[in-house]
This record gives C-alpha cells, sequence and structure tokens, in this order.
C-alpha cells in the first residue's frame, strides 16, 4: 500500500497553467519593450529592459523550480532598480500580473511539495520501520527456536532466509542474482 502513491497531484494542473502564464505575460512584456523601441524618447529605455530579459534568459523549456528563482530575482529588478523603465513605458500591469503568478507559483509548488513528502515519503519510512521491526522479530524466534532446538532443525530455514535477503538486496540496486533460491518445501 505504501508504494501505491498517487504520483500526479492536482495541483499541478494548476502549476502547468501558471507557468503558461507567466510565460505569456513575459513574452507580453517583451513585446512591450520591444514597441517602444519604435518611439525615439523611449528606445533607451526599451533597449535597457530588453537587454535585462536576454540576460537572465528565462526559457519555457527550463526546470520549473531554476525558472521561478530566476523570475523571483527578474520581479526584484523589475520593481526595484529598473521601476522608472517600467513606468516610463506604461509596463506596469505585466510586472504586477507577473509577480502575482510567480508568486501563485511558488505557494502551489510548495503546497505540491508538501503533499508528496507527507503522502509518499513518509508512508514509505513508515512501511519500511514496520517491515524492519518485523524482520528483526523474525530472527530473534528463529535465535531463539535455534537455541531451545538445536541449529540441524533450523538449518534450512535460516539458508532460505539469508537467500530470500539476498536475492532482494541485490534486486533493490539492480544487480544480478547468481545463487538460485531454493525452493520452498
Amino acid at each position: 500500500r505504501a508504494l501505491a502513491v498517487q504520483r500526479k497531484s492536482e495541483i499541478t494542473a494548476a502549476i502547468t497553467a501558471l507557468t503558461r502564464q507567466r510565460h505569456a505575460l513575459l513574452s507580453a512584456l517583451k513585446a512591450g519593450a520591444r514597441g517602444c523601441l519604435h518611439i525615439d524618447s523611449l528606445q533607451r529605455e526599451a533597449t535597457l529592459l530588453l537587454q535585462l530579459f536576454k540576460d537572465y534568459g528565462i526559457a519555457r523549456s527550463m526546470q520549473i523550480n531554476q525558472a521561478t528563482g530566476l523570475f523571483t530575482n527578474l520581479m526584484a529588478d523589475l520593481e526595484g532598480k529598473y521601476a522608472p523603465l517600467v513606468q516610463s513605458m506604461n509596463l506596469q500591469l505585466y510586472v504586477a500580473g507577473l509577480q502575482t503568478a510567480n508568486n501563485r507559483l511558488q505557494e502551489l509548488s510548495e503546497a505540491r511539495l508538501d503533499v508528496y513528502n507527507s503522502n509518499g515519503t513518509a508512508r514509505l519510512a513508515s512501511a519500511r520501520k514496520q517491515a524492519d521491526a518485523a524482520y528483526y522479530q523474525l530472527i530473534r524466534f528463529v535465535e531463539a527456536l535455534v537455541l531451545v532446538g538445536g541449529a540441524e532443525a533450523y538449518t534450512a530455514l535460516i539458508d532460505r532466509i539469508n537467500t530470500e535477503i539476498k536475492h532482494y538486496k541485490l534486486e533493490a540496486v539492480g544487480g544480478k542474482v547468481s545463487e538460485k533460491i531454493p525452493a520452498a518445501e
């Protein structure tokens, strides 16, 4: 049951939509700046702003966390050092929309990570602890039987358990099992 974790979060669709929105707003912001290149009084500002976008190099193909970090830094520049340029070209609405989309995307990404951690990882760790406890209880039980009844009666069982353990350890790391597992009697 612990391994049957739902892989896709319902938050993913919202993250995908916000990612598209964020890139659409960035494209609109760039287009607005490019449009200002044709206005003599705004050419310098437009050139500086377009160079800023080029310097950040944000691409749709980027990993979402990397792009979010770059967007966060870009927003800080657009609302700080480059705010007069944005205002002179009247692009504040795009910057505000981009800031809102980026902040919401960060919130949803963190929420999705929390869901993954609380559902899958925690359940899997708990199942592993339970399996380890059951294994150690079995080993103690078999050791007690060996002490009481002698090792000869339990040699086959001990060999079988050791072979199973070796098989699963090799399988977990992707190795090949060279030793055949004895048939159950």
